[in-house]
Order: structure tokens, then C-alpha cells, then sequence
């Protein structure tokens, strides 16, 4: 960056490798993957529970002499119903995605801000989810998303001596 835009409490590196710009587009390229991949699994999710037709309520002897009935249809219900949401989740997600990096390449500072706090909001109903389930997988999917929230707010800083920069070279006179 030239010197009049300089700034050593900007962020410009992106796991320490990469330009920042970079690497936000690689995070948003990932995002998208994840999005299509998660859809494309609910929906063969779907089929393989749609093609389950012959179930029948299961009863179990307890050990007390108690019985126990499993009504395997509800089952069945309940599965497609968060497979459903999964999907949705997964949509939002991919939109979410496009949103960034359409923000990322046009150089939108208000939308890419919109994206990040939307990427805040996600990774608080992480927390939420890992406080449930607390298992590997949970912390190490907060932990990442808290890092790439990280890094989306950084650009955001980025993003705007990016453009100031732009703006004063498109200023400047062209020395012939």
C-alpha cells in the first residue's frame, strides 16, 4: 500500500500468508463449498428417507416388565424435518456466502459489514450449539468461526484504505 494510506493498526495479512483480500475470498470460497455440499447432503438425505416405507412401531420388554412402543412414523417425520432445516441452514448459509464475496469483489463496505455481523450472529448460535453438544468438532467449528469473524472485521478496515487508495490514484495527474 502507498504511504499515504499506510496504516499499521489495519490487518493485511490472512493466517499470516496471504493479502487479507486473498484470503477473505478463499474463507468466502470455502463458505460456498460448505453451502453446496451441505445442500447437496440434505437432499440425498431426503431420498433416503423418503424410500423408507414399511415402518412399523418397534416395542421393547423393559427390564422391569415395563413395555415400551417406538413409533418408528414419527420417527421418520422428525428426521425429515431436521433434515429440512438442515437444508434451509445450509441455503442461508451459501446466500450468506454469495452475499461476501459479491461485497469482497465490488468493493461494498456497508454489505461486507452486513456480512460480518451476520457471520457474528452465526457463530454465537455456534456457541449456543457447542454449549449442547460440547464435543471436538463444536469447539474447533466456534473457534474457527470466531477467528474468520476475525479477519472479516479486519478487512473491513482493509477494504476502506483499499479504496481510499483507489480513489487517489484515480485523483492523481498521469505523468507522461
Amino acid at each position: 500500500m502507498p504511504k499515504e494510506v499506510q496504516d499499521d493498526s489495519v490487518k493485511h495479512t490472512c493466517c499470516g500468508c496471504m493479502h487479507i483480500r486473498r484470503g477473505v475470498m478463499l474463507l468466502q470460497g470455502l463458505q460456498l463449498l460448505a453451502g453446496i455440499f451441505g445442500i447437496v447432503v440434505g437432499i440425498m438425505a431426503t431420498s433416503i428417507v423418503s424410500s423408507i416405507d414399511n415402518l412399523h412401531d418397534t416395542t421393547f420388554q423393559n427390564a422391569d416388565g415395563t413395555t415400551t412402543t417406538i413409533k418408528l412414523g414419527s420417527v421418520k417425520d422428525t428426521v425429515s424435518v431436521l433434515i429440512y432445516v438442515m437444508i434451509a441452514v445450509y441455503g442461508v448459509e451459501l446466500l450468506l456466502a454469495l452475499f461476501g464475496l459479491y461485497s469482497v469483489v465490488k468493493r461494498n463496505v456497508g454489505g461486507f459489514k452486513f456480512y460480518t455481523y451476520a457471520s457474528m450472529a452465526l457463530v454465537v448460535l455456534q456457541v449456543v450449539g457447542m454449549i449442547l453438544s460440547f464435543n471436538a468438532y463444536a469447539i474447533f467449528s466456534v473457534l474457527l468461526g470466531i477467528y474468520w469473524c476475525y479477519v472479516y472485521y479486519s478487512y473491513i478496515e482493509t477494504m476502506k484504505a483499499e479504496i481510499e487508495e483507489i480513489e487517489l490514484k484515480a485523483a492523481a495527474p498521469t505523468a507522461v
